[in-house]
């Protein structure tokens, strides 16, 4: 099942991430736009809740697990790209009194009702994404969309995710400039499982006493990062440790669970038009 999660390839973010139906027309974050929330939990159900490696990351610290114990009890084919819901299409943290992960839900959970569009050079644009017909929550015009982002501790979050899509789009111009066949194997996708595993990459290449192992989300984050960017270093090399085939995985999985455009791997990897980001 991972395989064909994976192989499948990165489906438009509007058919697989996407919240609900959304109105497309851009908004800037100096935007008029106010919500409240009535807490009526509409929107935590038959959602599928995308989770990129510091989320992920954050939700383990929440549960006192780590990433990859995670990924197997609580994301969706045990991917760590996509939150499991219930047999009722409910979150599986949705809780009598509501999320029972609130300081550490993901980005779309925060944006809502918003999705967020962003262009690889860096062009960011919001939209409105179309309540369940039954919700209380309430439109106001008392503040902008940038005011809105920092009423629900945003920023940090949308940081994370800028920084994963940049190490994405680097993968991608890397591995066209490879020149070599971005198909890749059952075993090459559960290889880049674990490449895009926090705790996993942390712990493997913290081993050396020179490296310290933060605690901290944000510091791990960069800690993460830095070894993933490495990879690419690594692989200019005479002897490469990743192959080209688990790089071309890492970039499908790590694009479902950014919302990346395009319909298939092929597309994902193209070296032709910037890829997006769409989150919400």
């Amino acid at each position: 099942m991972l395989f064909e999660l994976a192989y499948r390839g990165v489906e438009p973010a509007e058919r697989v991430l996407m919240a609900t139906n959304e109105t497309r027309s851009s908004h800037g974050r100096d935007e008029v736009f106010g919500y409240l929330c009535r807490r009526c939990l509409k929107c935590c159900h038959h959602k599928n809740i995308q989770l990129n490696p510091y989320e992920v990351a954050r939700l383990a610290r929440n549960r006192g697990l780590t990433t990859s114990e995670f990924r197997a009890a609580w994301t969706d084919q045990r991917a760590g790209l996509v939150l499991r819901q219930t047999e009722s299409g409910a979150c599986v943290f949705l809780g009598n009194e509501g999320c029972t992960v609130h300081p550490d839900r993901p980005l779309v959970c925060r944006l809502y009702p918003l999705g967020r569009h962003v262009r690889a050079d860096d062009n960011e644009t919001f939209f409105h994404l179309e309540p369940h017909p039954h919700s209380r929550g309430t439109f106001t015009r008392s503040g902008t969309i940038g005011e809105f982002l920092a009423s629900q501790d945003a920023p940090a979050f949308i940081e994370a995710s800028d920084d994963y899509f940049r190490w994405l789009c680097a993968a991608r111009r890397f591995v066209n400039q490879a020149g070599e066949s971005e198909h890749f194997t059952a075993a090459d996708a559960e290889a880049a499982i674990e490449l895009l595993d926090m705790d996993t990459m942390i712990a493997r290449h913290c081993a050396a006493p020179e490296i310290a192992e933060s605690l901290d989300a944000d510091a791990r984050r960069a800690l993460h990062l830095r070894f993933l960017y490495q990879q690419l270093h690594d692989e200019r090399r005479e002897g490469r440790s990743v192959a080209i085939s688990v790089l071309a995985a890492a970039i499908c999985l790590l694009g479902i669970s950014l919302g990346v455009s395009g319909t298939s791997v092929g597309e994902a990897l193209a070296a032709n038009g910037p890829a997006d980001q769409n989150s919400g």
